[in-house]
């Protein structure tokens, strides 16, 4: 027997159901199991995935003789299970999340006051990290073409943001927004990494790779309703226009434009973070200038955010960063001045 089976979706939101359909070969039985749990004995089976987190699914096929096992990982909710388990930032500093307590680094190469991303494999180990300027890979040597190529900057709220691609195991795509004090000269570009280059320790194929001028300093994702298809997102520096490109298989696509209420008449305005709830449903932006928050409803199977049923949060010092709690109803805002703190407000409350 030789076990083979497709996930409808490997990248999917809390609540969104996956279809896992047999392609197994000379087999007679076969057991379905999540995690090393059994849940299904059929042929085909689908399963609900409500929890955000990795999950490995696993199908042993057999026959009288013999018996074999298929396995993938289905990743639940915006942030992709043991990909986000580590973390590099500021000045070599570094968390792993995945023990008990949190484990504290000190060995990274990066030293940054404000943007960076880092991205793991599937089981947690660590791939590469960025500043949005130059790239690391797991053993913290710049990435061959990585050395400060990318266009963003460290002083950008959100200067980095790593997308796998869709179809490539072995792609990932670098977003890059330059920042305010560097008067957005490089705009929002990307940068492609081809983890296959340097003996799998990763290479930078196509660096700076512009995509839309005068954005300012705020950069997420989220997941196509599809759940395989992701949605980039950033803001006009001076206007009220929201871009949302989304990443396929076939590469990233012109930008799906939606026009807010509010514009921008000063560019300390696109300082601060945006973020999408993890469901996908609500987009949050802060606004360091005017100490606010802009809260709109976002559509991920369109890639629009809307002004119908949007809010505004004030009371704030120089807001700055945004998140959201793991089921989208409590939002989290971070004040860059004092007095410092963390703010959280309860979204279900109405």
């Amino acid at each position: 027997a030789t076990a083979a089976f497709m996930a409808s979706a490997p990248y999917v939101q809390p609540g969104d159901k996956v279809v896992f359909t047999n392609t197994s070969t000379g087999a007679k039985r076969y057991q379905w199991s999540i995690d090393g749990q059994p849940f299904a004995s059929t042929i085909n089976t689908s399963r609900v995935f409500n929890t955000p987190g990795g999950y490995l699914v696993q199908l042993v096929a057999s026959n009288d003789l013999c018996s074999d096992t298929a396995s993938a990982v289905i990743h639940v909710g915006s942030c992709s299970g043991n990909q986000t388990v580590v973390w590099y930032f500021g000045s070599s500093a570094g968390m792993r999340f995945n023990t008990t307590p949190p484990t504290a680094l000190g060995d990274g190469s990066i030293d940054t006051r404000e943007g960076c991303a880092t991205i793991c494999d599937a089981f947690g180990n660590l791939l590469f990290y960025t500043d949005g300027k130059s790239v690391w890979n797991r053993l913290h040597d710049l990435v061959p073409g990585g050395n400060n190529t990318l266009g963003g900057s460290g002083s950008s709220t959100q200067s980095a943001l790593i997308v796998p691609s869709p179809s490539n195991p072995a792609i990932y795509y670098i977003f890059t927004t330059d920042a305010i004090a560097d008067n957005q000269e490089n705009g929002f570009a990307y940068s492609i990494v081809d983890m296959t280059g340097d003996n799998g320790k990763g290479i930078i194929s196509q660096p700076f790779i512009p995509l839309q001028a005068e954005t300012g300093e705020k950069l997420t994702a989220v997941r196509h309703t599809n759940g395989r298809d992701i949605w980039v997102i950033v803001r006009s520096a001076f206007e009220n226009k929201l871009y949302s490109f989304l990443v396929t298989d076939s590469g990233i696509e012109p930008p799906i434009i939606s026009l807010l209420s509010i514009k921008y008449k000063q560019t300390t305005e696109s300082v601060g973070a945006i973020k999408v709830s993890p469901t996908g449903k609500m987009l949050a932006i802060a606004n360091f200038q005017e100490n606010r928050v802009e809260v709109y409803p976002f559509d991920r199977a369109t890639g629009i955010a809307t002004d119908a049923g949007s809010f505004i949060l004030t009371g704030f010092q120089s807001c700055y960063g945004v998140e959201f709690s793991p089921n989208g109803s409590l939002l989290y805002v971070g004040n860059y001045n004092a007095p410092f703190g963390i703010t959280q407000f309860d979204l279900s409350a109405g």
